[in-house]
């Protein structure tokens, strides 16, 4: 693909996006998906024109207007999954780090017990 028609999907994708009222992980989500269906779409073409993405996918205030509460639902689902990973990721990153920590801190000490020692605890 040349620079040129990178370039007016670009564009469309950023006017598309200023149209769009939604969270920024959904819309982050749903252009991604735009995206590939544009690429898809252009895959054996050479040229492209503005015009003929706005007569197959529709202008971006057609896609703003249709981007009902079915697809805003299923790509808000997709965010929270992705945030619960993303936190899990976190904690057990956190709890091997900690792990981690506690078997190298423990082959720095030497352990001796004393008759003494051991008597007294009895």
């Amino acid at each position: 693909m040349k620079n040129e028609p990178k370039k007016i999907i670009k564009s469309y994708i950023k006017d598309v996006s200023k149209n769009l009222n939604c969270k920024y992980s959904v819309k982050r989500l749903f252009l991604a998906d735009f995206k590939n269906r544009i690429l898809d779409y252009l895959e054996n073409k050479e040229n492209i024109a503005v015009e003929e993405l706005y007569s197959v996918f529709g202008t971006p205030n057609e896609i703003s207007r249709g981007f009902d509460s079915v697809e805003l639902d299923k790509y808000e689902k997709q965010a929270k999954n992705l945030k619960w990973i993303i936190v899990l990721l976190i904690v057990l990153i956190a709890i091997l780090s900690y792990a981690i920590f506690i078997i190298v801190a423990g082959y720095g000490t030497d352990v001796t017990v004393t008759t003494d020692s051991y008597i007294s605890l009895l």
